[in-house]
């Protein structure tokens, strides 16, 4: 829908990934909990790493744009994690797209919690991944329809992705079903015809390598970003928290998350 202009010009895209399963704190020593918020086995990112890099690469999927710049709040709500357990992100996009982003591990009452909400100059739509059947659209001055996986009159796309019939659950499983089967039907063998032009391979969707590795070091970046100073490659910095900074390019951001060296008094405690 956005690809196809019906939102027109976006303006607003808004994602969270926030659930309440590390939000006690009575057991610190954990093995399944601890080890996300040592920096000595993750790096210098937790939750961001962990959840908030999915947020973004939805928001970046559907939109089509890039982050370009960024303003990061990083919170250790758990008295004794080292890193965060709690992050907000306010970005701006290409094309002027404003973006926020929440990501939580001690969001009680939440289970995955990851949703997409998409506002343009004709109308906007949310999701829900935990409700991943149904969208709900909503035209400037109309009303809100919720439109039903594999229901008729849908594109060509969301009818070639739905495995199975109206009302049923898809799930993660028949996701990756879809992504196999178009990897085999657009693999290279002798007398295969050409694909059409309005058929794009669900595998060529998914987050390729260096959109991986740049995903890497955005969350390094916010990491950093979040201290009061901090060392990128060597190169003396002073971003304050909360200050505006760029997003990392993915021609010139090529480091492991190892060569970002925060402050060990970075973070606040709510």
């Amino acid at each position: 829908m956005v690809r196809q202009g019906q939102l027109g010009r976006v303006r607003l895209v808004v994602v969270e990934f926030s659930h309440g399963h590390h939000a006690a704190g009575d057991d610190p020593d954990n093995p399944r909990i601890r080890w996300r918020y040592d920096p000595r086995q993750v790096g210098n990112s937790a939750q961001f790493a962990d959840c908030g890099s999915h947020a973004l690469h939805l928001a970046s999927f559907v939109t089509g744009r890039q982050v370009e710049r960024l303003s990061a709040d990083f919170a250790s709500c758990v008295p004794g994690r080292e890193l965060e357990d709690d992050a907000m992100v306010a970005f701006r996009m290409q094309d002027g797209i404003v973006g926020r982003l929440w990501t939580s591990a001690v969001a009680v009452g939440r289970q995955h919690g990851l949703t997409l909400q998409v506002s343009g100059e004709r109308g906007g739509l949310r999701w829900q991944q935990e409700q991943a059947n149904q969208l709900y659209w909503c035209p400037v001055g109309g009303r809100v329809t919720v439109i039903e996986r594999g229901e008729a009159s849908l594109s060509a796309d969301a009818e070639r992705a739905s495995r199975i019939a109206v009302g049923h659950v898809e799930g993660v499983p028949l996701a990756f079903a879809n992504v196999y089967a178009d990897l085999y039907l657009d693999r290279p063998r002798p007398g295969r015809v050409a694909t059409t032009s309005s058929w794009l391979p669900m595998a060529s969707m998914l987050p390729r390598k260096a959109e991986r590795y740049m995903s890497i070091c955005f969350s390094s970046s916010l990491a950093c970003a979040s201290s009061s100073s901090c060392t990128v490659s060597g190169k003396a910095s002073n971003a304050s928290r909360n200050s505006l900074v760029a997003a990392p390019r993915q021609d010139i951001c090529l480091h492991h998350p190892s060569s970002y060296r925060a402050s060990p008094s970075r973070h606040s405690y709510c």
